[in-house]
């Protein structure tokens, strides 16, 4: 398990002189002694590599897997304009990949409760149960936002929650989701913030609005080379999330890097203060530009690295690890894990699209 460093309510410090002193002291301690203060380890490469077992060729520009129980594979790709095709698709073993979860999900004469209008961002939770973020149709203000959970065996629809008008702000564009009943995690790339829903009254709450830990600060490098738009660096925000499986610990991190660790009780507890929430965010590894993470049931993070096409590790202990290095990883997006066959899923696109399917060593 992961340190806790201080999870108890954080005090509260004395005003006046005293108070002042004190917080000098105690934040030259935390200098010292935080996860943030130590020099990074250089990424070594492993005793014990990941190896490839498959390769799933999937035609298309893939964002993200998730990866039930049972070894369903789910992919989503981003809505393109004026193309139909579903935008979730379903893999089971070696059969064709199917919509997702049928196709009567992307019947423009579907209600908007049953249509999936653009998907943004998917994930599997602890149960392999398979949760889909869908930002509603963008040619009527977004109508139809909201967070659709599937039975991860059957496919079945089990709830549908609208996006709360609490979390949406103008010009939100949500890209990431992680669940742990009864509390939704999001990421807002458009107006960088985390927010969460609760899934027990429908209620959102926004977080760290504007915060630098949210806010891409350097360009993104794929396959050694920066990327450019109109003769820019493109630098984006927090677009990644990964939730530890008891749902204690919230990274996060723009896809430059680096990636911040949060206790996701400074986001569930209102009793915490929005001084108290910016306290608790930790500065936990800086990173290389990221396609997206995963995390284990042993806490250990799996990191897709877009810069020189590498699968990376970086466990409980902080050890940085490279598991494994394939070109084609410098077009990888969001990982699914499926934790009984210690698997990772890795969508990727460029000239071989397609699902790499990457047998971890033991964490």
């Amino acid at each position: 398990m992961f340190p806790r460093h201080g999870l108890g309510r954080p005090h509260r410090l004395p005003f006046g002189w005293t108070g002042i002193v004190s917080m000098r002291i105690g934040l030259a301690l935390l200098a010292i002694s935080s996860p943030s203060a130590m020099a990074d380890r250089p990424w070594e490469p492993a005793a014990a590599p990941a190896k490839l077992r498959s390769d799933l060729p999937l035609a298309g520009s893939w964002h993200s897997v998730a990866t039930s129980h049972g070894g369903l594979i789910v992919a989503q790709r981003e809505a393109v304009p004026h193309d139909d095709a579903p935008q979730v698709v379903a893999i089971n073993g070696t059969s064709p990949a199917k919509p997702y979860p049928d196709g009567s999900w992307y019947d423009a004469a579907a209600p908007a409760e049953h249509r999936i209008f653009s998907a943004t961002a998917l994930s599997a939770d602890v149960r392999g149960d398979i949760w889909l973020l869908d930002s509603g149709d963008s040619t009527r203000g977004n109508a139809g936002a909201k967070i659709l959970h599937f039975d991860g065996d059957t496919g079945q629809l089990r709830k549908a929650w609208p996006l709360p008008a609490q979390i949406v702000v103008a010009n939100s564009h949500f890209t990431a989701v992680q669940v742990h009943l009864p509390y939704i995690y999001l990421a807002d790339e458009g107006r960088p913030a985390l927010a969460t829903l609760d899934t027990r009254d429908g209620r959102g709450r926004r977080f760290l609005a504007d915060d630098p830990s949210l806010r891409g600060r350097r360009a993104m490098i794929v396959d050694g080379a920066p990327v450019m738009r109109d003769g820019h660096p493109v630098e984006r925000d927090v677009s990644m999330l990964a939730l530890t499986p008891d749902a204690h610990w919230l990274f996060y991190q723009p896809p430059c890097g680096p990636l911040y660790r949060l206790d996701t009780a400074l986001l569930t507890d209102p009793a915490y203060s929005p001084v108290e929430q910016l306290d608790g965010i930790v500065e936990w590894r800086d990173t290389p530009t990221l396609g997206g993470l995963a995390i284990d049931r042993n806490n250990t993070l799996y990191l897709i690295d877009r810069a020189a096409g590498r699968l990376l590790s970086f466990d409980a202990a902080r050890m940085p690890r490279i598991l494994l290095s394939d070109p084609r990883l410098t077009q990888g997006g969001n990982p699914g894990l499926e934790n009984a066959q210690d698997m990772l899923d890795v969508p990727v696109g460029g000239d071989h699209p397609g699902i790499l399917r990457i047998s971890l060593p033991p964490s």
